[in-house]
């Protein structure tokens, strides 16, 4: 059987919703019938999750890769900055900041991706 047009599926869907809504009991203006059945159409063609909206992975492979920083560093620099605009509160932030940071993954945990946040960096004074 050969795929219905847009317009029949369309029909169809208007008369599921009609036929649903007869046997409910209830009524509801034609607009509204049309309006759920577009939905139901929208859903079952654009599923969540569904791959229509990505890019292929050959266009993908030629971005550049975007860097990996834990939301516990991404925390720590907006701790940072909360510390700066208010400085009768900067001991207190920048101490939950200093914590953000030791609670870091260092990467990121589905990817393995290290965390590029500059507190990482393995020096003598900082041995991470």
């Amino acid at each position: 059987m050969p795929e219905p047009t847009p317009d029949r599926r369309r029909a169809l869907a208007v008369a599921a919703v009609d036929a649903a809504v007869h046997a409910s009991g209830a009524w509801l203006d034609l607009s509204v019938r049309q309006a759920v059945a577009d939905a139901v159409l929208d859903a079952i063609d654009n599923p969540p999750g569904s791959t229509r909206e990505q890019l292929p992975a050959d266009l993908l492979a030629l971005l550049p890769p975007r860097s990996y920083l834990s939301t516990a560093c991404e925390t720590a620099r907006l701790l940072e900055g909360a510390a700066i605009a208010h400085p009768d509160r900067a001991t207190e932030l920048r101490a939950w900041r200093d914590r953000m940071h030791q609670r870091c993954r260092l990467s990121h945990k589905f990817t393995g991706r290290p965390c590029a946040c500059p507190c990482h960096t393995t020096t003598e004074e900082n041995p991470r």
